[in-house]
């Protein structure tokens, strides 16, 4: 039953760029494609199952990226208990593809703060053949972010340090909190790599296209299977 639950997820797959939140709306079904959980088809799955079904029947309002030099592209991003998502639309609003995924174990244990900086480091490495050597703007609702990134290094509280200026001369990105934390030094090395002209911003929650879908909760499976990522 497993080889069942997994084979139709790896069907799914194939359109979750075309659904919001593919990896969180997924979940249950990814749970239940491990050899080592007993088969259980429950509520939850069966929610799972019909959401993404009415995904599949409803046609996506899905729009072509427009290169032209007067659109800026906007990346909204969000993080949940146990999944990072994006979409990237035009400066329409109108958009050009969903991304997602499940949180690994370690993820999991991160920081709110920091999982949402994470959704934005994997997002701009996600959509990296739409962005790269364009402007573009990414929205968070999460403020600490935007509070952050604008703050001047000499108001800067004890536990975060100056690190090389990406978005001014005063600005502050790495934490000293987790030395070694991927997210901060990925986004750190897209930045400077490829010269992203970008703003951040604050977005409602309940403007937020990524936050309405994702729910807010913790993870119940420290052990929690990565969903593929697609394009």
């Amino acid at each position: 039953m497993q080889m069942i639950a997994k084979d139709l997820l790896h069907l799914l797959i194939i359109t979750a760029k075309f659904i919001p939140n593919f990896a969180e709306i997924a979940y249950p079904l990814n749970q239940l494609s491990r050899k080592s959980v007993e088969f259980r088809w429950d509520e939850k799955c069966q929610t799972s199952f019909e959401k993404l079904k009415t995904a599949l029947i409803n046609p996506p309002v899905l729009e072509y990226p427009d290169f032209s030099p007067s659109n800026t592209f906007i990346l909204t991003t969000d993080a949940s208990g146990y999944a990072i998502g994006a979409v990237l639309s035009n400066s329409n609003n109108k958009p050009i593809a969903y991304a997602s995924r499940t949180l690994n174990p370690a993820e999991i244990k991160y920081p709110t703060i920091h999982k949402e900086l994470l959704s934005i480091t994997w997002a701009v490495n996600h959509f990296r053949p739409y962005l790269y050597g364009r402007k573009f703007k990414i929205c968070t609702d999460h403020c600490p972010l935007i509070y952050l990134f604008g703050m001047n290094v000499h108001n800067v509280p004890g536990q975060y340090t100056p690190y090389e200026p990406i978005f001014g001369k005063k600005s502050v990105l790495r934490s000293n909190i987790l030395n070694n934390f991927d997210p901060i030094y990925n986004f750190e090395s897209y930045i400077n790599e490829l010269k992203f002209r970008l703003r951040i911003a604050w977005k409602d929650a309940k403007d937020n296209l990524v936050a309405s879908k994702i729910k807010r909760k913790a993870i119940a499976d420290k052990k929690a299977a990565i969903l593929p990522i697609y394009l």
